[in-house]
């Protein structure tokens, strides 16, 4: 009986424990109710005529939607993790500072990145600092925007980012704005960390330095994956100025930026350890560094291509001053220096150089390097690279040193095409396979393929792989090329295009296959001949509209290529 009676009250204590539980259940699942029942969705105009009033009257977790239209107003987010957002655009809908007193967009009451502005054309500010967008001790996420023509009397033309903060900023236009100081796109001081990433950031200019961003005070940004081109500034920095900063310029085109009095056209850095990787740093100038103008010991610059960059002066693709620079798998081509140094200009300096190609570069003294006059010595140390002429292509002054180490060659680096500026490897390149794996120091290169293929690493910013991408615009109607770059002689090309994309793809004998069943068609592609390339000539369908995207991979003889994705746009 007692055994029973002890398993009869185990059982009824296991009752009410459940019955507890189910409870607790039910209380969370109300309160989680309830909570999404208080997020409210704010219209304007519907429900406030202003995009101001609708913030003040919003909570946390609330989104604010806004009509297409012009809405001539500054705003403050006042600390409120919201989300503002346009309901078709940045392309409809403006917000027009017009006040010439605030920041456009102001954030500066800690804000995080749950706080959102999304779909805006921003223009008009007229300020001191971050005529566009002012973010100060706060980090809200700033995506697709069209941030353009605001002007500011001190710095951030477009945004200014000071005082530990953080803004995630993605996807937006910052165009055409101006600042009578520095940083005519960005402005980034005192310890921020943003991201800046996918960006266009074009057309701004700066009456002192960084004329696309500037960076300084201890600031650490990621900048990454963005077209900068066509700024300008007086000073230091066409494209960007980091100065005092660590931080990671990684995988960008930076071109057509100008520095009319000064360094660093497409790249000026000052002290700080930045790391300049994997970026086209094509077609900008300067006084001196037409390419990048570094002065710092501890900066490293390492697969990037810094081609038919102008210096008026000296370093055509890099000037260095007071610099024991790292310089590792570059592509340095078709510079140019009025005076001395049309690849790399050495002015008391200690760089170290290595995997790198010196290749069709200009000046009247030091085509390739100089280094140095007999008031400023420098000491260039060189192994492992391709220089065209060898050492009588570099000037060394008196009391300057040039180290010429083991693993030099002068040979045709046989870029695709050089006249086109497509400096991919091909295979018969002295260049492939020729480098030093020891001074590797990124795992992939300029276009993300690994490194270190075939088991040693290739001079230059890029290690050759079975390799397919375009050149053009994918416009419809307009022609592009396809290109395969392989092994000679491979006789079978086969292009195909899937109905979507497979992640992860599908292992097969032949390697990755990333294209979706089935496919939408397939091309036959000319053999991969003698010289390793295979190019096919094509129209883009006029059907193609805008923002679709469409997927591609070749067969080549019994191997997959890499996934190509052409993303159409505009006429």
């Amino acid at each position: 009986m007692c055994v029973s009676l002890c398993r009869y009250c185990t059982f009824i204590i296991f009752i009410e424990k459940e019955a507890i539980l189910r409870l607790s259940i039910v209380v969370v699942v109300l309160l989680a109710v309830n909570v999404v029942a208080n997020t409210a969705t704010i219209y304007v105009p519907d429900d406030y005529s202003e995009i101001q009033q609708a913030i003040d009257a919003s909570d946390s977790g609330d989104t604010v939607i806004v009509r297409p239209g012009t809405y001539i107003e500054d705003i403050d987010f006042k600390g409120k993790a919201i989300t503002v957002r346009s309901e078709r655009g940045a392309e409809v809908t403006t917000i027009d500072g017009g006040t010439g007193i605030y920041a456009t967009v102001r954030f500066r009451n800690g804000e995080g990145p749950t706080t959102v502005i999304e779909g805006f054309t921003i223009t008009n500010g007229d300020c001191v600092q971050g005529g566009g967008i002012l973010c100060n001790e706060s980090s809200p996420t700033i995506t697709n925007n069209i941030i353009v023509g605001n002007k500011v009397s001190k710095q951030g033309g477009g945004i200014c980012c000071t005082t530990r903060s953080s803004p995630i900023i993605t996807n937006n236009i910052i165009g055409w704005n101006t600042s009578d100081i520095d940083g005519g796109g960005l402005w980034i001081e005192y310890k921020c960390s943003p991201t800046i990433t996918d960006n266009t950031i074009i057309g701004n200019s700066a009456s002192h330095e960084g004329g696309g961003i500037f960076e300084t005070f201890s600031c650490s940004s990621t900048i990454t994956n963005n077209t900068i081109v066509e700024n300008l500034s007086v000073g230091y920095g066409g494209g960007i100025n980091c100065s005092n900063s660590v931080a990671a310029i990684t995988n960008n085109i930076i071109s057509s930026n100008y520095s009319t009095q000064t360094g660093g056209g497409g790249i000026a850095c000052y002290l700080g350890a930045p790391t300049i990787a994997n970026n086209i740093i094509s077609g900008n100038e300067a006084l001196f560094g037409g390419g990048i103008s570094c002065h710092s010991d501890n900066a490293i610059i390492t697969n990037n291509i810094i081609s038919n960059n102008q210096a008026r002066s000296e370093g055509g693709g890099v000037k260095l001053y007071i610099s024991s620079v790292i310089i590792t798998n570059n592509t340095i081509v078709g510079n140019w220096a009025a005076s001395n140094g049309g690849g790399i200009g050495a002015l008391y300096s200690s760089p170290t150089i290595t995997n790198t190609i010196l290749w069709n570069n200009t000046a009247p003294l030091g085509k390739e390097i100089w280094a140095g006059d007999t008031s400023w010595p420098s000491t260039v140390t060189m192994s492992d690279s391709d220089v065209e002429g060898g050492q009588a292509s570099c000037y060394i002054s008196s009391g300057s040193i040039l180290n010429w180490g083991a693993g030099m060659i002068d040979a045709d680096p046989l870029f695709v095409n050089t006249a086109n500026e497509d400096y991919h490897l091909t295979w018969p390149s002295l260049c492939c396979n020729a480098g030093n794996n020891n001074a590797v120091t990124e795992l992939f290169d300029f276009e993300n393929d690994s490194r270190i293929w075939n088991g040693t690493v290739d001079m230059g910013a890029d290690e050759f792989h079975l390799h397919l991408y375009h050149v053009g615009s994918v416009v419809p109607g307009n022609p592009i090329e396809v290109i395969v770059v392989g092994l000679p002689n491979t006789s079978t090309v086969t292009l195909g295009i899937g109905s979507g994309i497979k992640n992860p793809p599908k292992i097969t004998p032949y390697g990755d296959l990333w294209l979706k069943w089935p496919f939408l068609m397939r091309f036959s592609m000319p053999a991969v001949g003698g010289t390793g390339i295979s190019i096919l000539n094509e129209a883009i369908p006029t059907l193609w509209q805008s923002g679709e995207q469409y997927h591609f991979q070749a067969l080549v003889g019994n191997e997959l290529t890499n996934l190509m994705t052409l993303t159409v746009v505009a006429p």
